[in-house]
């Protein structure tokens, strides 16, 4: 029964939204597509996803993008114009794969450029890329050379349209020119860095139950941008409230675990002080605090507290959430032939 429920829940809120019936072609580019660079040099590529009708809203990405290894550096992906909001993990990247995974989701949905907005909305992230230079013992060309970057066949697009139907895709990739010598030296991602001294935008976190996931276990839910350099990385500490930087109950000290949302909670009798702090890649960042005996959100009782209007929208704001990054880690899992989804639990050295 409980899972006849989660699924209407699912669509129920999804409909909320928007209800498209036609999918046609989502566009997904690299922006520059074009480009010659030189060893030293750094240089940003966009990524951008273009409805080609606004009658079609996106829900959920999963990206796949592949690079030559050998030709060009990754040295970061920043998400702070993003127009995803709901991340099932952060942007991941391998050099040695040449490989660049992006999960996430918009609860709501993403709709296109609305008519008459002079900016683009449609970043989903900025990769920031470097060109090595030859070194001896490597396999770094010399010389002139074509760097292709493109999508591979396994990137998907979800539509907002209550069943997470995968959206016909459309490629524009990208092919740079690794040239001998460097024009410039100039790197507009550390002047990016160096202007940044905001911090992450303010947010609060939510301690969320469902017995569908986790094994029913208590987890803990947060979402926040960084409009400049972007979003490094989130950490969450559970903290004695009698004792703070200690573990409950213990005399360890409590140390600070990097993770992403949603995340599961040690302590599961709710009685410890939780902090989640947000950095930025320029390392300004930002606090949410949760106190001991917070409330804590089962998916009934925020959808059946008809009595409390602001728990009714607190709920259905959390539960939306929920519904993407469930919707994105089930495709996942059922590839992965996992049962279980992923959550972050790795300690700060």
């Amino acid at each position: 029964m409980m899972k006849h429920m989660s699924r209407a829940l699912g669509i129920a809120l999804t409909g909320l939204f928007l209800l498209p019936t036609t999918a046609s072609a989502v566009e997904l580019s690299l922006d520059p597509a074009t480009g010659a660079y030189g060893p030293g040099e750094t240089f940003m590529t966009t990524i951008r996803l273009d409805p080609t009708s606004q009658d079609e809203c996106i829900n959920a990405v999963d990206l796949s993008i592949a690079f030559p290894r050998d030709t060009i550096k990754i040295s970061a992906i920043t998400t702070g114009e993003s127009i995803l909001s709901l991340w099932a993990q952060e942007p991941q990247f391998s050099q040695e794969g040449g490989t660049i995974h992006i999960i996430g989701g918009i609860p709501g949905g993403y709709c296109g450029r609305v008519m008459g907005d002079p900016g683009r909305t449609d970043i989903v992230a900025k990769i920031v890329w470097s060109i090595p230079g030859f070194q001896i013992g490597t396999s770094t060309p010399i010389g002139t050379t074509t760097v292709p970057i493109h999508f591979t066949n396994d990137s998907k697009v979800l539509l907002n349209d209550g069943r997470g139907s995968e959206a016909p895709l459309s490629f524009t990739n990208a092919s740079y020119t690794r040239i001998p010598e460097a024009r410039t030296l100039s790197s507009a991602w550390l002047d990016e860095i160096k202007n940044d001294t905001s911090p992450p935008e303010p947010f609060t976190a939510q301690i969320v139950r469902d017995p569908n996931m986790y094994q029913g276990k208590y987890v803990l839910v947060w979402g926040t941008v960084d409009k400049q350099s972007g979003i490094s990385h989130f950490e969450v500490t559970e903290e004695d409230p009698g004792a703070l930087g200690y573990v409950r109950g213990k005399h360890t000290p409590a140390v600070a675990v990097r993770a992403t949302s949603p995340h599961v909670l040690v302590d599961q009798e709710l009685k410890s002080r939780i902090t989640v702090r947000a950095y930025d890649e320029a390392g300004n960042r930002r606090d949410a605090v949760i106190e001991r005996g917070a409330k804590a959100y089962d998916r009934a009782i925020a959808i059946n507290a008809y009595a409390d209007p602001v728990l009714i929208v607190v709920g259905l704001t959390i539960l939306a959430g929920v519904f993407v990054w469930t919707l994105i880690l089930k495709r996942r899992r059922i590839s992965n032939g996992s049962n279980d989804p992923p959550f972050s639990d790795e300690a700060i050295p």
